[in-house]
């Protein structure tokens, strides 16, 4: 159970190392099923799908991945139990390298969108949006800090680490350098009908780029794609463990960035407007 709660309690971040570290578990424990049909193998790893998928029922690339490799081993012809634990580690491996393959997709596309010479921010960690910085090595970067959880800090620690200026600043702070700033790059949770779906504090971001006429750009993998999914609300005590009974706190992860406010998606399939997402 320990992978399940390592991605409930954000040991795990990143969109992609969830999804990656979710399909690794679940070859993992179709491997130590002592199961004697194939009907039992197929229910008990479907039980265990269940509980990573809960993990974190807000991360598309998770339940994406995690789908795929169950739909293709329910599918099996084989009926023998080596055989199935055989093909549940190849449709494992097969989301793994289809993650990794994207992300290296995504770098190559996104450095096209970071001129020469340029100032950048960015929200929150992503995976995707540091390897395209470390690559496109632009003058300087602005990273936010990212409350409640700070995720910010990991950004800059990997920015600065491969000797780009990184400028760290308070979440509200945005509006403040955004005159300094060249473009807005920032990943996502979800990409869905009603909009890209990012760390709290995105949407707000977004609305002063637009103001400022600065670019905004997402970087993610087609895999986050999904109709609709609900905005986590997490633990109060995250923003405030000790507050008083009578101040209500609501700790909302993530917010909606409208696609008005957003200049092109970077997927791996290329710079995507939108329109060109197929839900």
């Amino acid at each position: 159970m320990s992978v399940v709660n390592d991605i409930k309690n954000l040991k795990i971040q990143g969109a992609s190392e969830i999804a990656k570290a979710a399909v690794i578990d679940l070859n993992a424990c179709g491997n130590r099923l002592k199961s004697k049909t194939k009907d039992e193998f197929i229910e008990e790893l479907e039980m265990h799908a269940m509980k990573l998928k809960g993990a974190r029922p807000t991360e598309p690339a998770l339940l994406n991945c995690v789908n795929s490799a169950m739909s293709k081993i329910r599918k099996s012809k084989s009926s023998e139990i080596i055989k199935l634990k055989k093909e549940l580690f190849m449709y494992c491996k097969e989301e793994v390298l289809r993650i990794k393959t994207n992300m290296r997709k995504i770098e190559e596309i996104g450095v096209s969108v970071i001129p020469e010479n340029s100032i950048v921010l960015t929200h929150c960690h992503s995976h995707n949006v540091v390897n395209i910085l470390k690559t496109a090595d632009p003058v300087k970067v602005f990273a936010t800090e990212t409350r409640p959880r700070f995720q910010g800090r990991m950004t800059a620690k990997e920015i600065s680490s491969a000797g780009i200026e990184t400028e760290l600043i308070l979440d509200d702070a945005v509006a403040d350098v955004m005159k300094q700033v060249d473009l807005v790059i920032i990943g996502a949770d979800a990409i869905t009908k009603d909009g890209v779906i990012n760390k709290v504090g995105s949407k707000m971001i977004a609305e002063i780029a637009f103001d400022y006429k600065r670019p905004l750009y997402v970087a993610a993998s087609t895999l986050k794609v999904i109709d609709k999914i609900d905005i986590e609300v997490r633990d109060s005590s995250e923003i405030w463990k000790d507050a008083p009974k009578n101040i209500k706190i609501k700790n909302y992860a993530f917010d909606v960035v409208p696609y008005k406010h957003i200049t092109k998606i970077i997927t791996e399939k290329g710079l995507k407007t939108p329109k060109q997402i197929k839900f």
